[in-house]
């Protein structure tokens, strides 16, 4: 016996050898991208163009979302308002400049469906005319909205730089108010007439909608 264990002894080092990388198996098995990976999204939101249609109902805009443990969005955006009439009856062109901050939550990791609120302010300039009745004045606006957006990321994976887009829609409240300018209070009778109707271009009732088509680039 003491003559055939040395001989084994090789052996038995051998398949310890062979049987060491199982012990290896188990990190290699973990998905490359765990849940719960933070992502980043600057992107840039093109539907203020329907401010060209007489529509408050998007805006242009750039914003920053930052997503964490794979569902929770914080999301901040600069964004910028021009809304857009001109007949022969009317003429009136309103800018506002502002910004909010969103929440969003997630039913997939960083994509797909989401579920969310969000909080901002505008203020801006303007100017109204109406020919026959109403010459050129100049105007301040201001607003505060309170929305609910629902939307759904694209993400366009598998090579860097990765890509998405959102198309969402909220719905919500916002108190608009409209002023003339100091130097246009003596210019017109008006005023009141004037103010109620740039107001009801920028949004008619209280309860407005928010149109979103964003362009992101993931990081």
């Amino acid at each position: 016996m003491a003559c055939i264990l040395p001989l084994l002894a090789p052996t038995v080092a051998l398949a310890q050898t062979t049987q060491q990388p199982d012990a290896t198996i188990a990190p290699s098995q973990q998905p490359t991208q765990q849940r719960g990976a933070s992502r980043n999204f600057v992107g840039a939101n093109i539907m203020g163009v329907v401010g060209f249609l007489r529509l408050n109902a998007g805006s242009f805009g750039v914003s920053y979302e930052h997503i964490a443990a794979g569902r929770h969005g914080l999301r901040a955006s600069f964004d910028f308002v021009h809304v857009h009439q001109a007949s022969t009856e009317l003429q009136t062109h309103q800018w506002s400049l502002g910004g909010s901050v969103a929440y969003r939550y997630y039913f997939m990791d960083a994509m797909g469906p989401f579920v969310g609120a969000s909080v901002g302010y505008r203020r801006g300039w303007g100017h109204f005319e109406e020919p026959g009745r109403v010459a050129m004045v100049h105007l301040f606006n201001e607003h505060v909205r309170a929305m609910a957006h629902a939307g759904y990321r694209y993400v366009l994976a598998g090579r860097w730089p990765t890509f998405s887009f959102v198309p969402s829609l909220g719905v919500g409240y916002a108190y608009y108010n409209v002023e003339l300018a100091p130097h246009s209070h003596h210019a017109t009778a008006d005023g009141a007439y004037v103010t109620r109707t740039a107001r009801d271009q920028l949004a008619a009732t209280p309860v407005i909608i928010d149109l979103e088509l964003t362009f992101a680039l993931a990081f």
